[in-house]
Order: structure tokens, then sequence, then C-alpha cells
């Protein structure tokens, strides 16, 4: 019951930031309790603030993503391929539950320290698993920059936030 709770109330902060397409801030806890159905008490049990409860969104935004996402690229066999499918994996989380995804890509950068720590520590797990993708490189092409998995991961997040920051976005990638 408890997980289910928890569960509502993510989904509610994800439900609440896009309907009011603002920034994070303009959602309070009294409108996270309210669509989840939740009591004060019952959020405060779960947890700390809604910076907490942001943080534990984006959390469950990476985890639902990455169910998507690793067994797709661990199914390839070319770094390259479990690129493609991982990406359209992404792509079609960010379709069936563009309230998360949007909250994850876009409204965590107006969190607090800890909300664009774990951000930024997600990025960087996937800035390596781009990187992986120099060693794949032709024999006697030199490689290219670490750096560039990186600018890649930011630039692709960056016109992500950006296509999902529209407040007339129609998400569709089939």
């Amino acid at each position: 019951m408890e997980e289910r709770q928890r569960t509502r109330i993510l989904e509610a902060l994800a439900d609440e930031v896009a309907e009011r397409d603002g920034p994070i801030g303009a959602v309070t806890v009294t409108h996270i309790i309210a669509r989840a159905g939740v009591s004060r008490r019952t959020f405060y049990e779960l947890f700390v603030d809604r910076e907490a409860c942001l943080l534990a969104a984006l959390d469950l935004g990476v985890e639902r993503a990455a169910a998507r996402m690793t067994p797709a690229f661990a199914a390839e066999s070319r770094w390259r391929d479990g690129i493609r499918v991982a990406l359209a994996e992404f792509l079609g989380f960010l379709e069936d539950e563009p309230n998360l995804g949007r909250l994850c890509v876009v409204h965590t950068l107006g969190g607090g320290a800890e909300v664009l720590r774990r951000r930024t520590e997600v990025l960087k797990q996937l800035w390596q698993v781009v990187d992986r993708g120099r060693k794949e490189s032709p024999t006697g092409r030199a490689q290219p920059s670490a750096v560039i998995a990186e600018g890649v991961v930011g630039d692709h997040g960056d016109r992500k936030s950006t296509r999902l920051n529209s407040s007339h976005a129609n998400i569709s990638y089939a």
C-alpha cells in the first residue's frame, strides 16, 4: 500500500508540473496531495519535503526509462545498434509517459542542489555509455576525443529539453 501511495504521489507531482507548465516551484505539496488523493501526513511520512519528492520522481523516471533502454541496448552486439535501439526505447518512454519524462528532462533543472547532483550523475552514466562507441572506430582512424560523448549527450539533452519544454509539444516518434 505504501509503495502504491508513493508512486501516486510521484506521478501526481509530474502531472501537476505538466498541468501548470511552469517552474517546479509553482507546485505545492497541497497541489500534489490533492491530485494523489493522499493526506499531508502520508506525504510527509514518505518524503521530508517537496524537494525529496522531486528527487524520488526523477529516480522513478530514470528507473522506468532504464527498464526499457538497458535490455534493448544489451541485446545488441554492436554499440551503434545498441545506442539506436536504446534511444528508440527512450523516445518511447517519453511518448508513453510524457509528464514524467518532461519532469525528468526539463523540470529537474529547476530543482535544488541534490536534484541537480542526481541529474548530473545520470547524465555522466549516459556519457560513459556513449563514450564506449569510440572503441568501435575503424582501425587506422584516429579515435574521437572522450569529451565528444559529453557533447553528444548534452546536445541531445538540450534538444529534448527544448522540444519537451514547448507548451504545445505533440510528442510522436512513430
